[in-house]
């Protein structure tokens, strides 16, 4: 496939799955094994990641923009204290376990027992342990903040999709659909940015910038803010649950058929 429509492609895959809770990384193991794209730069990571950011900001700009002009608010300060404990998991996992992951995270099982644990985790409905899906954003506990963070660190691992677990773990601690969804994307902000910022200074810039990259960069951030406008949409009307009977046999076939 010509570089150009691989570029393109990839954003578009990068910007969707970034949301949807089918996993990114899950995906585009898939895409370069199956379909045999060529590896990319180190330079798209830094385009495709900083769309789906930029994705992220605009869709919740009211949210980031009241946070900005509200920071002397006790409940400001405490609400971006949570977030911080909700990176702490995340941060130990990509200093002390990084190298280990990307040697050994990209098998054919682990990407498939992600894709079935993910798809069956949406299927699990709050009200089957008697919650109330009532909690606002600034009411999360330290607690909840921190356990919401501890699954986004485990869920680098490709195949386990992040907003699927972490808004699900948010309504299953008695956030609302739309804190839950809110609470995930917070956290995954300063997560893509602080990857996209260690890539950067790794490499020193981005380099050989591209025709290519600018269509990559567009597909991905028009992509990845309708896909989150969808996840919105589907959290609130409860049929967050439908990504599971694409996931669980996708997880199968790499379990017991490929």
């Amino acid at each position: 496939m010509n570089i150009k429509w691989e570029g393109l492609f990839s954003g578009l895959l990068q910007g969707i799955t970034e949301f949807l809770p089918i996993s990114s990384s899950g995906h585009l193991f898939l895409l370069e094994r199956w379909l045999q794209f060529s590896e990319n730069p180190l330079s798209f990571f830094l385009v495709l990641h900083g769309a789906t950011a930029l994705s992220i900001i605009l869709v919740f700009s009211k949210d980031l923009t009241k946070l900005s002009l509200s920071l002397q608010k006790k409940e400001t300060f405490l609400l971006i204290l949570k977030i911080l404990i909700a990176l702490f998991p995340l941060i130990v996992v990509g200093l002390f376990f990084q190298t280990t992951l990307e040697k050994e995270g990209f098998q054919d099982w682990i990407v498939g027992l992600g894709f079935l644990l993910t798809g069956l985790l949406l299927f699990v409905p709050p009200s089957l342990f008697k919650l109330r899906l009532t909690k606002e954003l600034k009411e999360i506990s330290f607690p909840a903040a921190f356990i919401i963070g501890l699954i986004q660190a485990l869920t680098v691992l490709p195949g386990f999709s992040r907003s699927g677990w972490t808004i699900t773990a948010g309504l299953l601690l008695g956030l609302n659909p739309r804190a839950a969804v809110t609470f995930s994307f917070l956290i995954a902000l300063p997560a893509i940015l602080g990857s996209c910022a260690v890539v950067f200074l790794q490499q020193g810039g981005i380099s050989g910038f591209s025709g290519e990259m600018i269509w990559a960069f567009t597909a991905a951030f028009i992509s990845g803010t309708l896909s989150l406008l969808l996840v919105l949409k589907l959290v609130q009307q409860k049929k967050f649950y439908l990504f599971g009977f694409y996931l669980i046999p996708l997880g199968c076939y790499l379990l017991f058929f490929n």
